[in-house]
């Protein structure tokens, strides 16, 4: 799911019950695809959110993205740029 307004656009990423490297590759590749769109329409990164204490904050590390503050309880990280 993806939502979007003028600032930025924010990916919600799917919950992953059991990692490997065909699964991050294969989220890897979507997350070109998807940063290409966005810049394609305007956006020159793509954001996410995360509570702190979810697996996930190491997937979006593993996937590339940087972490770049904290909002509302959630830890924010961006893609691109």
């Amino acid at each position: 799911r993806v939502e979007y307004n003028k600032d930025f656009i924010i990916v919600h990423l799917p919950k992953v019950d059991k990692l490997n490297k065909s699964v991050l590759l294969e989220m890897k590749k979507l997350l070109e695809d998807w940063l290409e769109f966005c810049k394609t329409v305007g956006y020159s990164c793509i954001h996410t959110g995360i509570l702190p204490d979810k697996k996930a904050n190491r997937l979006v590390l593993m996937l590339g993205f940087k972490k770049i503050g904290t909002n509302e309880g959630y830890v924010i990280y961006q893609y691109g740029e």
